[in-house]
């Protein structure tokens, strides 16, 4: 009995108890954030790898970091193994943003499905709008930039009110879709 036990035990190998405290970082890269701020000058994913760096920074030098990019899709990059806090910190500064547009339905559920999952201790997202509330618990999110106006043309027709007037009627729309 007492063999089959040290036979058991040698198999099942030593067992470790890691306190690990890994960290997701969801980045916003999306056409939205090439955007310049108005106080800086410095586009909105400029000041979001920025701001993540510094809070990257503070974190237990023993965290593992999981790095996402939400344009045109959101991604996990890298996605065989976690990063170390430097190894994020360069993920941020190598980031590239896109000319996609993002999902915010799909980037609420990557942030929902995080925060729920309990893997992780922190989910830290940045991007150029606030989140609507309710905001999961354990996401701290980090907005950058402030709205900028948006106009566009939403229609714009000609016509005369009679066949072979001289005058043409214009009618043109005009919307604010910051």
């Amino acid at each position: 009995l007492l063999v089959l036990i040290l036979a058991v035990l040698a198999l099942a190998g030593p067992y470790v108890i890691k306190h690990e405290h890994p960290i997701a970082v969801v980045l916003d890269n999306s056409a939205a954030m090439q955007a310049r701020t108005t106080t800086s000058g410095e586009t909105r994913f400029d000041k979001a790898r920025s701001e993540l760096s510094t809070m990257l920074a503070n974190e237990r030098a023993d965290s593992a970091v999981a790095f996402y990019l939400t344009s045109p899709s959101p991604r996990r990059i890298d996605a065989t193994k976690q990063l170390t806090l430097s190894g994020a910190r360069a993920a941020v500064s190598e980031a590239k943003s896109t000319d996609a547009p993002d999902d915010p339905a799909a980037i609420a559920n990557l942030l929902t499905d995080l925060s729920s999952s309990g893997h992780y201790s922190k989910v830290i997202f940045a991007g150029a709008t606030a989140l609507a509330p309710p905001v999961p618990p354990g996401i701290n999110a980090i907005t950058v930039g402030e709205p900028i106006d948006n106009f566009a043309i939403g229609s714009f027709t000609l016509r005369r009110e009679s066949f072979g007037a001289r005058a043409l009627h214009a009618r043109l729309t005009v919307a604010n879709f910051s």
